[in-house]
């Protein structure tokens, strides 16, 4: 399934409609989330929508590429997954993606323009721009160290022939040097003597000629990179593998059933005021019967529909305790033979790192104080005791996310047998 996702996240190769599909799709919802930027309002209605739904997709593109990272480096083992944050286009990502979560000053808004670099990741134009740049780099870098030589040397001549009232510093003389070699010409500055008319005209045509030159170099460099994909193309055809239609079909099942479960145990948890929000089982289930990438899109698809119809966008942030379910149980656990101190660490680290993120969260956006029934009763009753705020609500949260801990434990064992005889 890493595979697929791989061969459909990244630069569609020869052949392959899906991703070429997938390539346009997130370019255009890169541009669609900027269509919020141009109302001075917070985003309400449409616009709302908008923002909800092209933060979710970008963020889904953000972990897909993060969770086939070692496809594109090529290098196996945790060290790929530990340097992917770090690299530009993942910086890039994530901080487009921050201002619309709250988590950045309102000043921080323009980082979201940050979202049209995924219209330069998937430009061919633009790589092959790059790698003429790359191998032309000695020839543009002597152009435009001979321009740099001409503008000092036209602004060296031209400040000491003019008047000091034409130019009283030097850094005028270089302004329109600069302007001049460039053939714009503004107008505000200019000579006035027949040594500074004439230097002026040599300026303007050495100017187009030094203009030309690099279009020159780029245009024929371009045209060497145009040749080499097509010559790439007509030689080899990528192979794009495909899921066989049984694996598909029964993965689609079983992520089906666990948005389900998330969801529905969810619902019905806040429905019967149970001490438990049970809405990562379904995350587990699928993460556990597939594979972790599984429980990473059902917590995802879970996640965004309480975020669409619920709560709002600030919830994607508690996809980090759906995530960490899909990775604490998908990477210890093997569903054909489930050990039981393996389920013990998973049910550990689940526990530990759900409290953390649940609690910093609550923190956060409440201010400390739980807005679930359940978990308020527990803050305050560890507040009447004398402990503090931050305690506290990591004490309630502590509560709800053992309970859940344990129904996760106790509930995975019986739904795995109930799949396999389903599966006979």
């Amino acid at each position: 399934m890493r595979r697929r996702i791989f061969e459909l996240i990244r630069k569609a190769g020869p052949g392959d409609k899906a991703s070429r599909i997938y390539d346009w799709f997130i370019m255009v919802v890169a541009i669609i989330s900027i269509v919020p930027m141009m109302f001075r309002n917070p985003p309400e209605g449409i616009t709302g929508i908008l923002e909800t739904v092209s933060i979710y997709f970008l963020f889904l593109d953000y972990i897909l590429r993060w969770i086939t990272c070692d496809y594109h480096t090529g290098k196996s083992g945790i060290q790929s997954f530990l340097i992917y944050p770090f690299t530009p286009f993942a910086v890039m990502d994530i901080l487009s993606i921050l201002p619309s979560l709250g988590l950045l000053p309102p000043a921080f808004r323009v980082l979201r323009l940050l979202r049209l670099g995924k219209l330069l990741h998937y430009s061919r134009s633009f790589v092959r721009i790059t790698n003429v740049f790359k191998k032309q780099g000695k020839t543009l870098l002597a152009v435009l160290n001979l321009a740099i030589a001409y503008v000092v040397i036209s602004a060296l001549i031209m400040f000491v022939s003019e008047p000091e009232q034409n130019f009283p510093q030097f850094f005028d003389a270089l302004y329109w040097a600069t302007t001049a070699l460039t053939t714009v010409g503004y107008g505000d500055i200019y000579p006035s003597t027949d040594v500074g008319k004439f230097i002026s005209m040599l300026s303007s045509l050495f100017g187009v000629a030094v203009i030309a030159m690099p279009a020159g170099i780029v245009t024929a460099g371009f045209l060497d990179e145009l040749k080499i994909d097509l010559s790439k193309t007509e030689k080899k055809l990528e192979k794009v593998s495909k899921l066989s239609g049984a694996f598909l079909k029964r993965s689609l099942l079983i992520m089906g059933v666990g948005v389900g479960l998330d969801i529905g145990l969810y619902y019905l948890g806040h429905v019967f005021h149970l001490p438990a929000w049970l809405d990562s089982l379904g995350t587990v289930l699928a993460a556990v019967m597939i594979e972790p990438t599984a429980g990473l899109l059902v917590a995802f698809a879970s996640t965004f529909f309480q975020s669409a119809f619920v709560y709002g966008v600030n919830s994607l942030l508690f996809y980090l305790i759906g995530g960490i379910a899909a990775l604490s149980f998908g990477l210890l656990l093997n569903r054909d033979s489930i050990k039981i101190k393996r389920l013990l660490l998973a049910m550990l680290i689940y526990f530990a790192a759900g409290t953390v993120i649940a609690g910093l969260l609550t923190l956060w956006k409440n201010g400390g104080i739980p807005d679930s029934g359940w978990e308020y009763r527990f803050y305050t009753w560890s507040l009447n005791r004398g402990y503090g705020n931050a305690l506290s609500c990591f004490f309630g949260t502590a509560v709800l996310k053992l309970v859940d801990t344990l129904v996760i434990g106790i509930t995975l064992p019986v739904l795995i047998k109930i799949s396999r005889r389903l599966e006979k």
